[in-house]
């Protein structure tokens, strides 16, 4: 073979060698895309971490599902915890003396206008500190009952006995003159009197009898005028 031919066939050989080569390469680069693979899994990971990581940052719905839970269970707790409740109790327990219709709890206890220290001292459960029969003096304490009420069981006359007469007294309003009336009037039994001696002789504490002063209106009834 001739010089030049040999040249040729070289070169061909070359040719060949190079296109060989190239296909290592491209074997090479089918490696590379493998790596690649192997890199987009390591970031898919890394997508499930980020996913496991939502409910640590409180992104995402799974972190948003904990927290939701969370927060239920927190105004559940406000609910339960609504010791207004209690609050609510309290007050009624305040107001029961009150109760619409008054009941009688022991008929041998103390009647209207007796002396009292606590509720269980009177006959209706209700002993009054100060209010409009006593001007106000929270150191007077009477037994009596809500004469307020509609019912019938409210109604003083149904306490009457051994001659004595009872009737409700009327606080006067903030409109009749009276500033220290709340926003309902209070009404209460007391004994009806004639003359202050009436009253001296059934409670001292509450020596007068009143028909009309600043704070009470009725047609006689025994009590602690301040002014007298």
């Amino acid at each position: 073979m001739s010089t030049l031919g040999r040249f040729w066939q070289i070169g061909l050989v070359c040719a060949i060698a190079m296109g060989c080569s190239t296909t290592t390469a491209n074997s090479g680069g089918t490696v590379d895309a493998t790596s690649d693979s192997g890199q987009d899994s390591g970031l898919t990971d890394t997508a499930q971490n980020d996913i496991g990581g939502c409910v640590d940052d409180g992104f995402g719905g799974c972190s948003g599902l904990d927290g939701d839970g969370k927060d239920a269970t927190g105004p559940s707790d406000a609910i339960s915890g609504t010791d207004a409740t209690g609050g609510t109790d309290a007050t009624s327990a305040d107001t029961g003396s009150s109760t619409c219709p008054p009941a009688l709890k022991d008929k041998t206890l103390g009647q209207h206008a007796k002396t009292c220290t606590q509720d269980s001292d009177c006959a209706y459960g209700l002993c009054q500190k100060g209010g409009f029969l006593t001007g106000y003096d929270d150191a007077i304490g009477y037994c009596t009952k809500d004469c307020g009420c509609s019912d019938p069981a409210s109604q003083c006359s149904k306490d009457n006995a051994g001659g004595k007469e009872f009737i409700c007294g009327f606080e006067l309003s903030k409109s009749g003159g009276n500033p220290k009336a709340g926003a309902t009037p209070q009404k209460r039994c007391s004994l009806h009197c004639l003359t202050d001696a009436d009253c001296a002789a059934w409670n001292s504490n509450m020596p007068h009898c009143i028909n009309s002063t600043n704070y009470v209106s009725s047609a006689g009834v025994c009590g602690f005028d301040p002014l007298k």
